[in-house]
């Protein structure tokens, strides 16, 4: 990992930790959803993503997928889908370790929920 990387998601005296104020709708994010969001952000694969992508950040049940496509409006926001033996296709893309920080950041601030993720698309949700 890079040290800017490293900078990102560290510990700084004035600046809260990247994966705090994270929740779900049981409360805050237990240690193995956390370390399923450190895992993609220090080494983006298709592996860490497809094991993270699903992370509820917020307890209104915004997503990091839904989080990353608020930030790069340009993200897939179709998933992959299957072949036709019903095996699981790769994403197309994932995102970098910059979309994820702003993501999260995004998230865990209340800038980026699922509303204002709606009403970037034109849309009052699902």
């Amino acid at each position: 990992m890079s040290e800017s990387t490293k900078l990102l998601i560290t510990d700084r005296p004035t600046k809260p930790r990247l994966l705090d104020g994270l929740a779900n709708v049981l409360g805050p994010l237990t240690p193995e959803f956390k370390s399923r969001l450190r895992a993609v952000i220090e080494n983006p694969t298709s592996a860490t993503w497809e094991r993270a992508y699903a992370t509820m950040l917020r307890p209104e049940g915004l997503t990091l997928w839904m989080a990353v496509v608020h930030v790069d409006p340009t993200f897939p926001t179709k998933g992959p889908g299957s072949d036709e033996r019903g095996r699981r296709n790769p994403w197309p893309r994932v995102p970098d370790t910059l979309t994820l920080v702003r993501a999260i950041r995004g998230a865990a601030s209340g800038r980026i929920t699922r509303r204002s993720l709606y009403a970037g698309m034109g849309r009052d949700g699902p």
